[in-house]
């Protein structure tokens, strides 16, 4: 066996967690903002949310607290799955986001 006498540092943090969403549902047109509580957000230098399929970067507010941008629906889902990672690799538990028909007010 060979080993090395280098020193490594390895940071250990803990796995986001995901405990309420809000709003829960909004426009088809995406465009408004998704608060997700919860705990473990690190202000990292690859954080992302995942919406559905689609990867979104977040705003971090606080340990607790990030945001992300719904992103636009084409596709015709009800509801999709938002999930947070720090990391682009370990993702948090998802809760569902729903989408109702954008409204197009006319004059």
């Amino acid at each position: 066996s060979t080993f090395s006498d280098s020193h490594a540092i390895f940071y250990v943090r803990e796995l986001p967690v995901i405990s309420a969403i809000v709003p829960f549902h909004g426009p088809a047109n995406g465009r408004n903002n998704i608060t997700l509580s919860g705990s473990g957000f690190a202000s990292s230098p690859s954080p992302l949310c995942k919406c559905g399929q689609e990867l979104v970067l977040p705003v971090f507010v606080q340990p607790d607290e990030v945001v992300c941008n719904a992103p636009r629906n084409d596709v015709g889902h009800k509801s999709i799955d938002v999930a947070f990672s720090n990391d682009g690799i370990d993702w948090t538990n998802s809760l569902s986001y729903s989408y109702f028909p954008a409204i197009d007010v006319i004059d």
